[in-house]
Parts: C-alpha cells; sequence; structure tokens
C-alpha cells in the first residue's frame, strides 16, 4: 500500500514521540533500578558497619577483663614469664578468668532490653603457648574450672594456630573459623610482660556464630565461611548454592555489590580474609520484589501519558499535513501535466515561505522547459550547433538561398579492406575517434559540419554564414585535417588514409527534407564536383577545383594537376593539388 504525503508525516510525526515515549521509559525504569541499587549498596555497607562495630564493641569489653586479669597479677605475669613456674599457674589464670568473665556476662545481661543478652565469646576460653610443638600449645583447664566446651577439632586447631601466627598491626587476632558446619568466631587476646613487652601466650576466646537477623523486610542476611553457614530463615540450601557459587568465583579482595541470584535476589558480600585462612564473607541478599513492582507502576504511568501524547500528537501532524500537502498536490498535479507536455501550466501560490519559493521556481523551471523544448525541436531537424542557434533566433529562413560557399567532402581510403573482419563496436570506436578529430578541425577553422555519410564527412565554409575567406579556411581545413590524421597515426593501432576534395562556388543552402524532418544542407554542381575529387584523391592527397585554387594565397602551394574527367561532368576540369603548407 502506498502512502501519500500526508500520511507519511503523521506516522513520521507518530514514531517521533513513541520514540520518545520509549527513551523516558528505558531511562526512568534505569533510573528507578540505580536508585534501588545504591540504596541497596548503602544498606549492606551500613549492615557491615554495624556488625563491625558490634564486633570491636566486643572486643573492646574482652580486653579490657583479659587485662584486669593478667596485667593486674604482678606475680601471675612473674610465673607466666618463667616455664618452670608456668606451668604450675596455668590453673591459677584459668580460676581467674573464670570469674572475670562470670562477672562480664552478668553485667551484659543486666543491660540488655531484650529477651536475648548480648552473645560474649567468655564462657568458652583456653590458653595457648607462645611457642612450641603445635600438639603442646594449647593448655587444657583444670578439672574444676568451667572453661566451656572447646571445638576439638584438629582442623580447627590447625587454623586456630594459623591466625596466632598471622601478622596483624592491631595486637589481637579475630577471624571466622569453621566447625564442621557452623561458623565460630575466635578473638585472641595477647599476654604480655607488662615491662619487657614480651608474648606470654594468648588468651583464646571462641563462641559459635549467632544467627543473623535482618533489619528491614526483604532482607536474608547470612555469614559464610568456607563450606559453614550462620544463616537466617528463608536462605534454603538454593539460595547458599548459588551464592556459594558466586562467591568462589568472585575476587576475594573486592566487595560483591548487586549480583543477581535468581529471578528474586541481588546478593551484596563483604570479604573478611586472614592470610592462610579461608575467606569469610558477611553476605546480604535483597529482594528485587519492590523494585518490580516499582518499575511496573512507573511503566504503565509513562505507557498512559505516552498514549495521550502520540494521540495529541498524531492530531496535530495531521492537521499540520494537510495545510503542508495542499501546495504539494498542486504541484504534483502541474508536474504531471509538464510530464505530458504541456509547459504553459503554471502553479499559483500565495504563500511566501519555502513552499512559496518552490512554486516560483517550479513556474520559471515551466519557461525554462517551454524554451529547451523549441530547442529540441529544431535540433531535431538540423545537425549542426551553429545552424540550430541561427534558425532559433530567426537569423535564417526555413527554405533554400543561392550562396557561394565552398564544400569540403574527405573520406577513409580502403575503409572496406581496413574495417573486414572487425567486430562493429570496434569499427564505430575507431570512426568515432577520427570523426572527433576532424570535427574539432572543422569548427576551428568555421566550417559547418553538414553530415557524416558512413566514413565520410562533409563540411561547408560560407554557408549558412561567410567568414570572407571561405576557400582559404577549407584549404586550411584540409591541410590541417592531413596532418592530424598523421600525428593520429604515431599513437593508434589502425593507420588511417584519407583523401580530400574542395570545390567553390554558386550553391543553394538550406533546410530541406520532409514536413517532419528538415535538414540544413547544399545542393548543385559545386557539390557534386566537391565529391567526385574526393574519390579522385589519393592516400593523403587534397584535391581542390580551379575556382578554389586561384583564391588561395602564395604560401598555400597549388600544384596543377592534368585535366580531369569526372563522372557526371560533360568537360574536363582543372584540378590543384595542395602540398605541404610553407
Amino acid at each position: 500500500m502506498r502512502l501519500g504525503f500526508r500520511s507519511k508525516l503523521t506516522l513520521a510525526i507518530t514514531l517521533v514521540v513513541a520514540l520518545a515515549v520509549l527513551f523516558s521509559l528505558t531511562v526512568t525504569q534505569r533510573k528507578i533500578a540505580d536508585i534501588y541499587l545504591r540504596s541497596q549498596a548503602d544498606r549492606s555497607e551500613l549492615g557491615v558497619s554495624l556488625a563491625q562495630a558490634e564486633q570491636e564493641a566486643v572486643t573492646r569489653t574482652l580486653r579490657t577483663s583479659a587485662w584486669n586479669v593478667t596485667n593486674n597479677n604482678v606475680r601471675l605475669i612473674a610465673a607466666l614469664a618463667d616455664p618452670v613456674e608456668a606451668n604450675r599457674n596455668y590453673g591459677q589464670l584459668y580460676r581467674d578468668l573464670e570469674v572475670e568473665f562470670i562477672h562480664l556476662r552478668e553485667a551484659a545481661e543486666a543491660l540488655a532490653t531484650g529477651n536475648d543478652p548480648p552473645e560474649l565469646p567468655g564462657g568458652r576460653f583456653r590458653y595457648v603457648k607462645p611457642d612450641g610443638p603445635d600438639a603442646e600449645r594449647l593448655v587444657p583447664p583444670p578439672a574444676k574450672v568451667n572453661a566451656g566446651d572447646f571445638p576439638a577439632d584438629p582442623v580447627f586447631h590447625r587454623n586456630l594456630l594459623t591466625l596466632l601466627s598471622s601478622p596483624e598491626k592491631s595486637p589481637e587476632r579475630s577471624a571466622h573459623l569453621a566447625v564442621g558446619n557452623q561458623p565460630w568466631w575466635v578473638l585472641a587476646l595477647p599476654v604480655r610482660d607488662p615491662n619487657s613487652e614480651t608474648l606470654l601466650g594468648w588468651i583464646v576466646l571462641a563462641t559459635p556464630e549467632a544467627t543473623p537477623r535482618p533489619r528491614q523486610p526483604g532482607e536474608l542476611p547470612a555469614l559464610r565461611t568456607g563450606n559453614a553457614w550462620a544463616a537466617t530463615d528463608g536462605f534454603d540450601p538454593e539460595l547458599r548454592r548459588q551464592v556459594g557459587q558466586t562467591l568462589d568465583s568472585a575476587n576475594a579482595y573486592r566487595t560483591v555489590k548487586g549480583v543477581e541470584i535468581g529471578e528474586q535476589w541481588r546478593l551484596y558480600a563483604q570479604p573478611m580474609r586472614v592470610p592462610g585462612l579461608a575467606t569469610s564473607w558477611r553476605v546480604l541478599l535483597f529482594s528485587t520484589a519492590g523494585l518490580k513492582e516499582d518499575l511496573s507502576a512507573a511503566r504503565t504511568l509513562i505507557l498512559a501519558l505516552g498514549g495521550g501524547l502520540m494521540l495529541g500528537a498524531g492530531c496535530l501532524a495531521w492537521l499540520l499535513a494537510h495545510n503542508l500537502s495542499l501546495p504539494l498536490i498542486r504541484l504534483r498535479d502541474a508536474t504531471r501535466a509538464v510530464e505530458k507536455g504541456d509547459f504553459t501550466v503554471r502553479v499559483v501560490n500565495a504563500q511566501r515561505d519555502e513552499l512559496g519559493q518552490l512554486s516560483e521556481s517550479f513556474n520559471q523551471m515551466a519557461s525554462e522547459l517551454a524554451l529547451k523544448e523549441k530547442y529540441k525541436s529544431v535540433l531535431d531537424r538540423v545537425t549542426d550547433p551553429e545552424v540550430a542557434r541561427r534558425l532559433v533566433h530567426g537569423e535564417i529562413s526555413l527554405g533554400g538561398e543561392l550562396r557561394r560557399a565552398s564544400v569540403l567532402f574527405c573520406d577513409i581510403r580502403g575503409f572496406t579492406a581496413l574495417t573486414e573482419g572487425m567486430n562493429p563496436a570496434d569499427v564505430i570506436t575507431m570512426l568515432n575517434e577520427h570523426m572527433t578529430a576532424l570535427t574539432a578541425i572543422a569548427n576551428r577553422h568555421h566550417g559547418v559540419v553538414d553530415k557524416f555519410s558512413g566514413d565520410e564527412i562533409m563540411v561547408l565554409f560560407g554557408a549558412p554564414e561567410s567568414y570572407g575567406n571561405d576557400a582559404l579556411n577549407a584549404a586550411r581545413c584540409a591541410l590541417d585535417m592531413v596532418a592530424e590524421r598523421i600525428r593520429l597515426n604515431h599513437s593508434s593501432y589502425r593507420h588511417i588514409s584519407v583523401g580530400i576534395g574542395i570545390a567553390t562556388g554558386e550553391l543553394v543552402a538550406g533546410c530541406m527534407g520532409s514536413v517532419d524532418r528538415l535538414n540544413y544542407t547544399v545542393l548543385g554542381a559545386r557539390v557534386n564536383l566537391a565529391a567526385r575529387l574526393c574519390g579522385k584523391a589519393g592516400r593523403m592527397e587534397i584535391l581542390v577545383d580551379e575556382a578554389t585554387g586561384r583564391e588561395l594565397p602564395p604560401e598555400i602551394p597549388a600544384e596543377a594537376m592534368p585535366e580531369m574527367s569526372l563522372k557526371g561532368f560533360t568537360l574536363a576540369h582543372a584540378v590543384f593539388r595542395l602540398g605541404t603548407r610553407k
């Protein structure tokens, strides 16, 4: 189906508005998603910061308790510094730590505002020697001291010693270590000689990592150490598997932000690294259900507004297209009239905008086409541009007139033998090259090409206009034609020889032919004589009649030839052969 200008313009404007609506929808959705992602990232960083702050508060409390037990007991410090006395004083150290941590837990329970007191690792503690065989460094508590159930897993003990030997800027050592499928938080507090700062050992406290609690709806917090998880309700095994795969392939030195987990969750995870130990991750999953609801509401609103805009734009576009299409319809109808040959048609348009200028340009074009059509009608009847120009301007009349002029015939010698076996296209190419060169020479000497007849060219000098020295112009033209042909033979694949005949005298010149087609030409005995002389001329030879020879100046040599009897003429004719120009 073909659409008109009005429909195309209406459709184009509507499409532009539709694209603008789609662009706005895309940008709005991206902005909403970016806001959600930034909000989730901020909430994730806040959660990590709060967890770290809670852990640091517990660390400070326990550090103070350990300080009260060790540094305030000079005798105990001195005994721990002596390897012999140390073995007898480990029991006293455990008893003092037990009392201190009991007081600490009672204080925590008194400060608790909820049902659950803060989780403090003071219920499970051990003393670790600074050096020695790995199997003997962990000092067991006395039987009467309640030091808590400490993990007996060999892997846990090996990771604990790795933690104590890791380089850290802070005096304490803390990490999350896996015991089976349960992450444990371990805090190691150094015991030092206050005078020499010598490391005497470590007080190691450990507790199972509590289940994280979501701070806001739509959150699933968790902690992962190796393959051990401490996760809130809803963190099912499939989610753990997907999150675990993502964390295993993530860079352990960078925070994971906004990774999609399934169709409902986005993952944020903060790594906690200790050299030599498996990386622990503090994990937070955010539900994307709220984002999808907001995107759906924004999409509905934008599409509703966009639909209204498209409807209004379509109506406005139709009115605009209607006003623009009327002048164009007039131009279309006028163009079809010109196409049918009616060059008198004109477009009336009172507008002064670009359409008005276009109408004026069309009217001017129609006038010029009418004139060119007149040129074309004349040019269809004549062949030479000069003749056509004079006919158009009324400088010569349609009909015959008696004029004195010179006629030149030039044809190719041995043309039949030359072209025998040649491809017709090659023959045309050769003739076009040859005739183009001769025509240029004829124009240069004020000659008018009357016709091309096969391999022959006929040139007039003095008709339809005389330049006062027509015979001389004809002779010079003939000499230049021979010289040009000789020059072309040096570069052309085929050598061509020409013969030229010239005659001067009275002849009839005018437009002759049928009513439908006319041709400007000349008739008379001089024309026939020039044609016969051309036929008698040898290769690269120029023969002229007596009338032409008498009008030539001395600088153009003319050699008298024996009188020639020519076909169609009763009497013999005096003939001259033109030589090389001096």
